[in-house]
C-alpha cells in the first residue's frame, strides 16, 4: 500500500506570496570550457598570449624567428640546406664519348638543381644559417571569446534574452533579473524590497525548524528552490514546503504541484525551455492544466490532467506546477491519494 502525503497551503501560509517569487533560471554548464581565446592581434603560444609576430616571421613563446627558405630544415635557431652529400651524375642523351665518360670536356652529363657539376658526380655544399629572431613582449594570459563570460578558468555562453526576460550569468547558471514588482535580487528569489524578502527570512527562521532556516538560506544564496522543496517534501516536511511554495516570478497563476511527472502521454511537449517558459507556454495553452519541467534537459510536458508517477518522485528531476485557473486560495504540492 503507497500513501501519498496531502499538502494544502491556506492563504495564510503565502501572505507574501505576492511580494516573493522564484528566479527562473537554465544552466549552460554543458557550453562551457576551459579558457582558450586571446586578445585580438594576439596568438596562442603554450598557455599564454603574445603579439603576432611581423611577416616572414612565426612565433614561439616570447620570440618571433624567421622562417626557412623552402626546401631548407628548420633546426631550432638554425637553418639546414639539406646539403653534404654527393651521387653520380646521369648522362645526357646518347651519353658521353668514350675519350671524356665524365664529360669533363663534353656537355653530356647533368646534376639536380642546387647541385654542382663535377663531371662524374654532383654535389651538395651544406649550408647552414642563423635565423634572425626578435622578442614580443611579455605575455598575456589566456580569457574568453567576446561573446562568453569568464567564471574561475572557464568560459560560459552570456545569457540571452528569452521572450521579454532577460538572464545574468552566476556561474554556469543564467538567472533572470528582477524587476517590476519584485525588483530587489534574493538568491534564487526576487522580492518587493529588501523588508518582504527580511520579513520572508524571519518568518521562516520564527516557526523553530532547522529545516526551514537551512532552506530559505539555500534560496537565498542561489539554490534551486524546487529541489529544495523536493528535498523537504522527501523528508516528510510538508509544512516546511508549504512555507517555501512560491510562483515563479514569470508565471503568478502556475503552482508547484509536485516534485514528480505526471502518468501518460502529454497533451504537447517543448524542448529548450526554462521553467518560467514551460508555465507560461502551459497558460496560453488551452488544455494545459499541469505543467512538468525536466531541468536537466530543458524539457516541457503539458497534460491535462495529472496523477504524478511515484517512480518519479523518487528521482527528483521533475517539477510539475499546476495552472490555477480558478485563483484558489489554497494550492496544492501533491495529490492527496491512498494506493
Amino acid at each position: 500500500m503507497m500513501q501519498r502525503i496531502a499538502l494544502a497551503i491556506l492563504a495564510s501560509t503565502v501572505a507574501l506570496g505576492g511580494e516573493v517569487c522564484y528566479r527562473d533560471h537554465y544552466s549552460v554548464a554543458h557550453e562551457g570550457h576551459g579558457i582558450d581565446t586571446c586578445p585580438r592581434g594576439y596568438e596562442k603560444s603554450g598557455l599564454l598570449c603574445y603579439k603576432k609576430c611581423a611577416d616572414g616571421y612565426y612565433g614561439v613563446g616570447p620570440v618571433c624567428w624567421s622562417y626557412c627558405p623552402a626546401g631548407w630544415r628548420d633546426d631550432g635557431a638554425l637553418c639546414n640546406n639539406r646539403g653534404g652529400w654527393t651521387i653520380v651524375s646521369k648522362n645526357k642523351g646518347a651519353g658521353c664519348p668514350w675519350y671524356d665518360v665524365c664529360g669533363l670536356w663534353n656537355d653530356c652529363t647533368e646534376c639536380p638543381a642546387g647541385t654542382s657539376n663535377h663531371g662524374c658526380t654532383c654535389h651538395k655544399t651544406m649550408e647552414v644559417r642563423a635565423k634572425k629572431s626578435y622578442g614580443r613582449g611579455w605575455g598575456k594570459p589566456l580569457q574568453c571569446a567576446d561573446d562568453e563570460i569568464q567564471q574561475g578558468l572557464f568560459c560560459y555562453p552570456k545569457c540571452r534574452t528569452r521572450g521579454s526576460t532577460r538572464y545574468n550569468n552566476v556561474g554556469h547558471v543564467c538567472w533572470e533579473e528582477c524587476r517590476g514588482d519584485n525588483p530587489f535580487e534574493y538568491g534564487a528569489a526576487c522580492c518587493a524590497d529588501g523588508a518582504a524578502c527580511a520579513k520572508w527570512t524571519a518568518e521562516m527562521s520564527a516557526t523553530g525548524v532547522a529545516a526551514i532556516a537551512g532552506a530559505v538560506a539555500t534560496v537565498a544564496t542561489g539554490g534551486a528552490a524546487a529541489a529544495v522543496i523536493a528535498g523537504l517534501v522527501g523528508a516528510g516536511g510538508t509544512a516546511v514546503a508549504a512555507q517555501l511554495a512560491k510562483p515563479y516570478c514569470d508565471s503568478p497563476d502556475m503552482m508547484l504541484y509536485s516534485t514528480g511527472k505526471c502518468q501518460g502521454n502529454p497533451v504537447k511537449t517543448m524542448s529548450n525551455q526554462t521553467a518560467a517558459q514551460c508555465m507560461n507556454a502551459c497558460m496560453a495553452y488551452g488544455s494545459c492544466e499541469y505543467a512538468t519541467y525536466q531541468p536537466d534537459t530543458d524539457a516541457c510536458y503539458m497534460y491535462t490532467v495529472c496523477n504524478i508517477d511515484e517512480a518519479s518522485i523518487k528521482l527528483k528531476k521533475y517539477e510539475t506546477f499546476e495552472h490555477d485557473t480558478k485563483g484558489s486560495t489554497s494550492r496544492r504540492l501533491m495529490q492527496a491519494q491512498d494506493q
